[in-house]
């Protein structure tokens, strides 16, 4: 009998991983395709870069409407964009669908307080 529990509590616990696994590959999907169809661009501020196994975790914040927003994300980063303004593109909807944009730095003719919330990428 004690086997039998045994092999129903590792079924669910492999059950509900995959089902934890499929939420998030299917909510980053979704993120993704409405940034990139309904998607806006404004200036955000990296405010660390850490090493992981994956990459670079890149944490940045961004402003829209009055809010500070946070973001992040693994990427092929290097320190020295810590205090670097890069474009980050996002969801209008819900603004916290974010990512940063670390091929395009902000150029200087571009300034903060022209932040409404580009829908091309203003260059």
């Amino acid at each position: 009998m004690m086997k039998y529990q045994n092999k129903i509590g590792i079924r669910i616990f492999y059950a509900l991983s995959i089902i934890l696994l499929l939420y998030g590959i299917i909510k980053t999907f979704y993120y993704d395709k409405k940034i990139n169809g309904e998607g806006r661009y404004t200036i955000g501020l990296v405010e660390s870069v850490e090493g992981t196994r994956g990459g670079q975790l890149v944490k940045y914040s961004y402003k829209y409407n009055g809010n500070i927003y946070y973001g992040g994300g693994t990427y092929q980063a290097y320190k020295k964009y810590i205090g670097k303004l890069f474009f980050v593109k996002f969801w209008i909807k819900n603004s916290k669908a974010s990512e940063i944009l670390l091929n395009n730095p902000v150029p200087d003719s571009v300034h903060a307080d022209q932040l409404p919330g580009w829908p091309p990428l203003p260059l």
